[in-house]
């Protein structure tokens, strides 16, 4: 089974890294495959350099990047379309900073 996590992302430079390190121990120690789409929603900090770097060291990252704003709908629906995953094994976690 895989589960593809849709990560819709506006401004979060601050909490990206720490997002992605929380979603991996939660995920790791289980034997789940898995993938995160990250979908930046027209970030105007450094959250799309950042996502990029970051999808870089892990295979299981990618990054799609919206030209401007859309709204988080539209972001979800466009990281779906990414999404290997059947959509029942998929599901939306919104990266908000600061993280706790």
């Amino acid at each position: 089974m895989l589960l593809s996590i849709v990560s819709p992302m506006y401004n979060e430079t601050e909490g990206i890294a720490e997002f992605v390190r929380q979603i991996h121990a939660a995920l790791d120690p289980f034997s789940v495959g898995w993938e995160m789409i990250l979908v930046n929603d027209g970030s105007k900090d450094d959250s799309l350099e950042k996502a990029r770097a970051i999808a870089t060291a892990d295979p299981r990252i990618r990054v799609v990047s919206f030209s401007r704003n859309f709204g988080h709908e539209a972001a979800s629906s466009a990281g779906f379309r990414y999404a290997a995953a059947r959509p029942w094994s998929s599901l939306i976690l919104i990266c908000r900073t600061p993280l706790p």
